[in-house]
This record gives C-alpha cells, structure tokens and sequence, in this order.
C-alpha cells in the first residue's frame, strides 16, 4: 500500500472518530451525511479520489466505514432511548388497571356511630389493611365490606345482604372526574336483619341511625383511601342506582361534611398496648374548640382533661398525653355539649399500658 493510500486510510479514520464524538441520538446520522457531502466537495477531496489510478480502489473501504458509522449510530441511539415513564390514572382511566398491585394497602374505614344527644348518628374512621387486592380502590371498598367494629360502632356494609348473597365489588374507576364503584348483588337493600340491626324500623328500642349514613360510609372510604374528593357514582352490574342500602340517592354522592362526628381520634387504635406515657392524637371541629378527655379504670375515672382543636366549621388536629401507670384503661374522647355539658361524639379505645 503507497504512503498516499495509508495517509488516506488514517484520515478517514480520525474522520470517523470525530463523527462518532458528534453523534446525538436523533440526528446524528443526517449530520454526518450532510458533513460527508460537504467535505467531498473540498479540492482536496477531489484531488485524493484523482490519484491511485482512478476511484475503484477506495469504494469498498469507504462502503465500509459507512456500514461502520450506521452501526455505532445504532448503538447510541439505543443507549440513549428514553424511559417510558407510567403515570397515575387520569380522568378516564381505570383505577384498577392503572394501580394493579398484590401488595397490602392501608385502608381508612369509615364506620357509624353515636352523634349528639338527639343526632341520628354520626362518622368516624377506623385503619385496616387489605392484603393481595387488585389496586387500591378496590382494596378500599374490599376494606368496607370486610371491615367489623369491635369498639361499639357499627357498619351497614358488613355481613349477607337478604340473608343469601353477599354483596361484591366488581371494579373502581375513575372516568370524567367521578370514582365509579360498581357492585354486584343487591347494594339498593340492607344486609340481612339490617332494620333491626341499625335500629330503623318502628319496633326497636335501639339506637337509630339515619340510612343516609350508609352512602356517606361508602363515599368516605373510597375518598379517604384514594385521597380524592371526586364525587362517588355507584353502579349495579353496570346500571347507576337511586338507593343504596335503603338510602335515597341523588347520583354521583359527593361527601357530607355535616355526617363527619365532630371529634374522632385517629390514634390509639382500640385494644391498643403502648408505653407510658399514653399518646393520644386525632381531629376535631367542636363549639369553641375544646375537646375533653377522661381515663378509666374500671368504674372509676383516674385522669381528665381537656384540650384543644379545631372550631366553627375548620377541621384541626389536636393532640395529648397521659401519664399513667401500667394496667388496663378505657379512653373517652368527646364534645361537651354546649347546652348541658353532656358527652357528644364519644370515642373510645380500650388501651393497655406496659
């Protein structure tokens, strides 16, 4: 091989390696030919393809270095090609295909139970997990369905509707900004015995409970879980309903704020064991802000107090602490009401000291 040819084989390489620095993942290769064709034509170029006894010696390696240069072009882009990145459902997604998972979900339940003097009831939230659900709005109304008080509060949702079927959840989506919640299984009725049960019927002396309660529970649960406040559309085997577990309905239900008890606490759990001293933390929205608090031992009350939250309407934390010594307790949470001084909205935790 003369000097020239080597001379040329050396400049085509450095070429190369200056194309290969250049190369960006989407237009690189439309540089390099646009660069090609411009230095060929350069005099030098033309006078190099002039010598060596005309042009066919260097077609094949230049056949070559472009084979080459496509695939190391190839490779960067390769390298370089984006992530896809999954987003979160939007408005017209389905909550369950777009948050498939087997994992445990948190799930805040929302359960019925004593209001003021004279109130048909009130709601307040309780924490369960539901394990291997297919997302988390269905694990949400899985958890509603599942979830059974043993603090004295009751939900409408839990137990065999008619006393034969029980009702499922078929899917939760989301479509136009509204969560829709489909059921199999008669959701326009209560659970079997569910007039006697809540109290509803002529006949019982029991505490009664206002039906429209049962679709706050529902809204509550799904809205809490997911944290949206997108109004909830319940379905039946795919066709909207106008009652749900005897409630009438005007659909999609958004919340009602006037169903939440005006005091819930949020931690301890019932049946909880904690150590000294006792912790006690949840939300309130109470006449002038005062939330009170007693401890019981037995028959007997061993502390109590008082502290703030929130007032007129504004939700806020509150939060305390208890000294007490190792043993059993019974926590009362309440509204003094404004009128007699009598316990609204109680809360209360059976809690063990170690």
């Amino acid at each position: 091989m003369s000097e020239r040819e080597t001379a040329f084989e050396d400049r085509l390489r450095a070429e190369l390696r200056a194309e290969v620095r250049g190369i960006r993942p989407r237009d690189g290769l439309a540089g390099i030919q646009t660069r090609t064709a411009a230095r060929r034509r350069r005099p030098g170029w033309a006078q190099d393809r002039g010598q060596g006894g005309g042009r066919g010696w260097w077609m094949p390696l230049l056949s070559g270095v472009a084979a080459m240069a496509l695939i190391v072009v190839g490779a960067a882009l390769v390298r370089q090609a984006p992530q896809v990145q999954v987003s979160g459902p939007g408005p017209d997604e389905d909550v369950a295909a777009a948050e498939v998972d087997t994992t445990a979900h948190d799930v805040t339940v929302w359960v019925v139970g004593a209001g003021r003097t004279g109130a048909a009831g009130a709601l307040y939230p309780r924490q369960t997990v539901i394990a291997n659900s297919a997302s988390t709005g269905m694990a949400a109304v899985e958890g509603l369905l599942a979830y059974d008080p043993s603090d004295g509060l009751v939900n409408a949702w839990n137990g065999d509707v008619g006393g034969r079927l029980r009702l499922e959840v078929n899917s939760v989506e989301r479509v136009d900004r509204v969560v829709r919640v489909d059921f199999s299984g008669p959701v326009q009725r209560l659970p079997g015995q569910g007039k006697v049960r809540f109290g509803i019927d002529s006949g019982t002396d029991r505490l009664r409970y206002d039906p429209r309660l049962f679709p706050q529970q529902l809204v509550r649960t799904v809205q809490s879980t997911l944290g949206v406040r997108a109004p909830v559309l319940v379905t039946r085997d795919g066709e909207p309903v106008d009652r749900i577990l005897s409630a009438a309905v005007d659909q999609p239900i958004e919340a009602d704020d006037s169903a939440v008890a005006g005091v819930y606490v949020t931690y301890p759990d019932d049946g909880a064991r904690v150590e000294g001293p006792l912790r006690v933390s949840g939300e309130s929205n109470t006449f002038e802000a005062n939330v009170v608090w007693r401890v019981r031992q037995g028959s007997e009350v061993v502390r109590s107090g008082s502290t703030m939250g929130g007032s007129y309407g504004d939700w806020a934390p509150f939060r305390f602490r208890v000294d007490l010594s190792p043993g059993d307790y019974t926590l009362e949470v309440f509204e003094a009401s404004a009128q007699d001084g009598s316990a609204q909205y109680v809360n209360t935790r059976q809690v063990t000291v170690e």
